[in-house]
C-alpha cells in the first residue's frame, strides 16, 4: 500500500507541474539555471519614448527586473511578453533580449520594451527562455 500512495503523490506532482502553463520548463546545460528560476521581482509601465515620427509617442513602455534565483548562472536570457486581457486571453506578443543576458545567481537584469497601448490589457505574462 505505501507504494500505491507514493505513485498517486507521484501523479499529483506530475499533473500539478503539466498544468502549470506561467512557468517555462527547459532541460539545461549542466551548470546553467533552469529557465524557470528567473522570477520577475518589480514591473513598471509608463510612457513610451517618443517616436521618429514628429517627437509622437506611441503606446507605453515596459520594464521589469529579473531576479536569478537559483545557484547557477543563467546565460543567453530571451524573456516573451505578453499582454492579457482579464480572461487570460493574448493581445500582444514579443520577445526580447534581457540586459545583461547573463544573469548570475542572485543577481538581477532589466527587460524593457515598447508595447502598444491597449484598453483591454490587463496584466503582463513573462516567459523566459536560455539557450
Amino acid at each position: 500500500m505505501p507504494v500505491s500512495r507514493a505513485l498517486v503523490v507521484v501523479g499529483f506532482l506530475a499533473a500539478a507541474l503539466a498544468a502549470d502553463g506561467e512557468a517555462t520548463r527547459a532541460i539545461g546545460r549542466p551548470g546553467e539555471a533552469l529557465a524557470g528560476s528567473l522570477v520577475v521581482v518589480e514591473e513598471h509601465k509608463g510612457p513610451a519614448q517618443p517616436g521618429r515620427k514628429k517627437g509622437r509617442s506611441e503606446g507605453v513602455q515596459l520594464m521589469a527586473v529579473v531576479r536569478n534565483v537559483s545557484g547557477l548562472p543563467a546565460r543567453n536570457v530571451r524573456a516573451t511578453l505578453e499582454l492579457v486581457d482579464y480572461f487570460g486571453k493574448v493581445l500582444w506578443v514579443k520577445t526580447v533580449g534581457v540586459t545583461p543576458s547573463t544573469i548570475a545567481p542572485g543577481a538581477t537584469a532589466v527587460v524593457t520594451t515598447a508595447a502598444p497601448d491597449l484598453p483591454d490589457h490587463h496584466r503582463t505574462r513573462y516567459r523566459f527562455q536560455t539557450r
